[in-house]
C-alpha cells in the first residue's frame, strides 16, 4: 500500500508520468522504496535544498515505521 501512495504523490509532481515507479525490497530487516524518475524530473523530486525529498522520506516512514526508507534513482 506505502508503494501505491509514494507513487500517487511522485506522479503529481512530475512531467514523465509513464518513467516513475515504485519497487519494494529488504535488506537487513529494512524496507527500502526504491522511486524511479525520469532524469528531467530528478530537480523536481529533490526540491530546492532537497526539501521535497525529504518530505516524501517522511511520508515513507509515516506509512512504513521507523525501518523503512526512500532511495532516489533516475530512469535510465
Amino acid at each position: 500500500m506505502s508503494k501505491h501512495i509514494i507513487e500517487f504523490f511522485v506522479k503529481k509532481m512530475v512531467d514523465s508520468k509513464d518513467e516513475v515507479s515504485v519497487s519494494e525490497t529488504q535488506s537487513d530487516g529494512k524496507h527500502i522504496f526504491q522511486l524511479h524518475v525520469s532524469s528531467k524530473d530528478l530537480a523536481r523530486i529533490i526540491g530546492k535544498n532537497g526539501k521535497t525529498f525529504k518530505a516524501l522520506r517522511a511520508l515513507v516512514t509515516l506509512l512504513g515505521s521507523k525501518d523503512s526508507d526512500l532511495v532516489l534513482d533516475t530512469a535510465k
